[in-house]
C-alpha cells in the first residue's frame, strides 16, 4: 500500500490503511498470484515472490506503461516465467504496454510483441518479436 501513501503524509508517517485500501492491496497481491502471501513481510518472501509485489505495487497505481529493468535478474527458471508470464498477461488483461530489459533474448523472443536491441547507446534493432537471426544477434552482442 506504500504506493497509495503519497496522498496522505499522515498515513506515511504512521503507516496505516483504510479497510478499503487493505482490500485493494489484497486484490493487487491476487493478481500476482500472492494472496497467501498477504501478511507476510516482503523480506520474508523469495526473490521471484519480491519481484511480483513489486509489480503489484506499480499497478496499485494504475498506470498504462510499466518500465522494467531487469524484472527476472538473479531469478530461478520457475520464478522467471511466473513472472514474465505475469506481464505478458497484464498486457493482454489491462491493455497496458511494458517495457521490460532483458539480457535473455530468447525470453524477449518468446514473450514479447516487439524487440528492440541496443548497442552503444544507440537502438540497432526493431523488430516484431520473433526468433533473431545470428546477424541480428550480432547487431546487438556483437560476436556470438
Amino acid at each position: 500500500m506504500m504506493g497509495r501513501f503519497y496522498k496522505t503524509p499522515l498515513r506515511l508517517l504512521t503507516g496505516t490503511t483504510s479497510r478499503d485500501e487493505h482490500v485493494v492491496g489484497m486484490d493487487y497481491l491476487e493478481k500476482v498470484g500472492l494472496l497467501d502471501k498477504g501478511e507476510k513481510k516482503v523480506g520474508q518472501l523469495s526473490g521471484g515472490e519480491q519481484q511480483r509485489v513489486a509489480i503489484a505495487k506499480a499497478l496499485i497505481l494504475g498506470p498504462k506503461v510499466l518500465v522494467a529493468d531487469e524484472p527476472v535478474s538473479g531469478l530461478d527458471p520457475k520464478s522467471t516465467e511466473y513472472i514474465i508470464q505475469d506481464l505478458k498477461s497484464l498486457c493482454k488483461d489491462r491493455n497496458m504496454s511494458v517495457i521490460a530489459t532483458l539480457h535473455q533474448v530468447e525470453l524477449a523472443e518468446r514473450y514479447a510483441t516487439r524487440i528492440w536491441g541496443l548497442a552503444e547507446g544507440r537502438i540497432v534493432l526493431d523488430i516484431p518479436a520473433r526468433s533473431l537471426t545470428m546477424r541480428e544477434k550480432q547487431l546487438v552482442f556483437g560476436e556470438v
